[in-house]
Parts: C-alpha cells; sequence; structure tokens
C-alpha cells in the first residue's frame, strides 16, 4: 500500500512544496496557484480515501494518491504524485511536464519498487504514463 500525507516528513514535505509554490504564486504565476489547488484537491481526495476505507487495494489499482520520484538516464530526478495507477499506466502530478523527457524510470515507493515507464500524453501540470514491459 502506498503512503499519503501521514507522517512527520511527508508533512514537513507538504508544506515547503506548498510554501514554495505560494511566494512563486504571489509573483504573478496562476499556474502555481492552480498547481496548488491541484494538490490541495489530491490531498483532500486522499484524505477521504483513508476515511472510507470501503475496499481494499488491489493490484489493478493503487490509493488515490502518492509521492513518487522520475528519475532520469543521467541521475537527475523529481519528485512527482502518483495518481489513478493501474497495473499498465498512471498520472502524475507535477510542475513542469515539459521537462520529462519521453522514457524515464519511475520509483515507487520506499524500496523503492521502479518502473520503467513512458509519457503517453502531457497537460499543463500533468502527464500520462505507460508502464513498460522488462523482458
Amino acid at each position: 500500500m502506498h503512503k499519503t500525507f501521514d507522517s512527520v516528513s511527508d508533512e514537513l514535505f507538504k508544506a515547503v512544496v506548498i510554501r514554495t509554490f505560494q511566494a512563486s504564486a504571489a509573483r504573478g504565476g496562476p499556474a502555481v496557484r492552480q498547481f496548488i489547488d491541484t494538490l490541495r484537491a489530491y490531498e483532500r481526495e486522499a484524505s477521504a480515501a483513508d476515511a472510507a476505507e470501503t475496499s481494499p487495494w488491489t493490484d489493478e489499482s493503487g490509493p488515490p494518491c502518492s509521492i513518487c520520484r522520475i528519475r532520469l538516464w543521467n541521475g537527475c530526478a523529481f519528485d512527482c504524485i502518483l495518481s489513478d495507477r493501474t497495473r499498465k499506466s498512471a498520472r502524475l502530478l507535477l510542475g513542469q511536464p515539459s521537462r520529462i523527457p519521453c522514457v524515464f524510470t519511475l520509483e515507487i515507493g520506499e524500496g523503492p519498487e521502479q518502473c520503467p515507464a513512458r509519457v503517453a500524453w502531457r497537460r499543463q501540470n500533468e502527464i500520462g504514463i505507460e508502464f513498460l514491459e522488462v523482458d
């Protein structure tokens, strides 16, 4: 099961991200304001899902959102929020999707689980990915 914002370090990370983007938004970045609102919406969804606990997660899906990392071939990494995960695809929420190359490794969880992936689509602050099968 993936983590949501529930530990002290996650709360600190969340606070830093939100304050950083709020500072940027104060300088006139409407896209940043939208990103902050989206982060808060994902947090509310995760809290509601945790409170509901109506059905256990299966291999087919994951929790509404969790923090993960995009790792590039050169070692650079970007934090993002994993959402709507299925066995073959997922949606990632991030600040600047244009910086993400077409193929990368997604690190999920504390292990971390490493999944090769490719970008299927891009929007203003999110990308859709397809997990690649490794032979």
